[in-house]
């Protein structure tokens, strides 16, 4: 090694074991052999900015540096920003970042972490989905990438949590508590009357049944949004447009609808063969 050069981690030599005077030639040995050969099968963890960095990358859609954190920090792929407790998954999610979503996948990353604003990355992507589309834009979701978000264990049925805003400001800033809404991925589908997201979820599992922190199922969105958005706006004359957009909204409520009966029938009968 020249003169100036660093060591790397698991360097070391007789020199060295030599000039630890305070513990004694052999006892510094021991020590010193003990340390290197320990040192081996130790986790490495990443310094705070480097994950501040990983979780940049995953926002702005940078492939390559996502892989080289998940090569040289496998084990800590889920590590949360400490702001907001927002992990490198739900960056990818929220942002529409897809291809980076898989990397992390295929790397473990946890769907069901949650993070900022009390959701999971699976139900961030499809909430943000649609908060972020262009009206005027083939509007497409990823079903692939939900696909592989389930087959990764994200829970279908996954409930918006209470969480914490933090706002900063000169003096300090502080913290506003956020109640629990108990969304899930259904009832944002139903929300924007996306029939297609509905079908996906209920034949992966979602349960139609489930109520949010106010009592309101995914049909009673539907509902909601029906009532208040699309019939005070219509009309005779926009009749074309609107009434079909209605008709095709009560065709989702009615298929809302037999789901919650079709799962009280299931429930109904797992209960009768526990009886027996």
């Amino acid at each position: 090694m020249s003169i100036g050069e660093k060591k790397p981690d698991h360097y070391f030599n007789g020199h060295d074991l030599a000039e630890n005077k305070s513990e004694g030639t052999g006892a510094g040995l021991r020590k010193r052999l003990s340390d290197f050969f320990n040192s081996f099968g130790k986790k490495k963890h990443p310094s705070p900015d480097e994950v501040t960095y990983f979780i940049g990358h995953a926002h702005n859609g940078l492939e390559k540096e996502v892989r080289k954190f998940c090569k040289k920090y496998p084990d800590h792929i889920d590590a949360p920003y400490h702001k907001n407790g927002e992990t490198a998954l739900y960056a990818a999610a929220v942002n529409n970042k897809t291809a980076i979503a898989e990397i992390l996948l295929d790397a473990k990353a946890d769907p069901n972490k949650t993070a900022r604003m009390g959701e999971s990355p699976f139900l961030a992507y499809i909430a943000s989905s649609h908060h972020n589309r262009n009206p005027h834009d083939d509007y497409k979701i990823d079903y692939r990438l939900l696909d592989k978000m389930l087959k990764n264990g994200a829970d279908v049925n996954f409930q918006q949590q209470a969480y914490v805003v933090k706002w900063h400001s000169t003096d300090g800033g502080f913290e506003e508590k956020k109640p629990e809404t108990a969304r899930t991925a259904l009832m944002r589908a139903a929300l924007f009357l996306d029939e297609k997201l509905c079908d996906y979820l209920l034949k992966n599992g979602a349960n139609p049944l489930l109520k949010d922190a106010d009592g309101s199922t995914a049909r009673d969105y539907a509902e909601h949004y029906v009532q208040n958005v699309l019939v005070p706006f219509f009309s005779s004359e926009s009749k074309g447009f609107l009434g079909g957009v209605v008709e095709d909204a009560r065709k989702l409520i009615a298929k809302l609808e037999r789901a919650e009966k079709e799962w009280v029938k299931q429930k109904s009968s797992v209960e009768l063969k526990m009886q027996k």
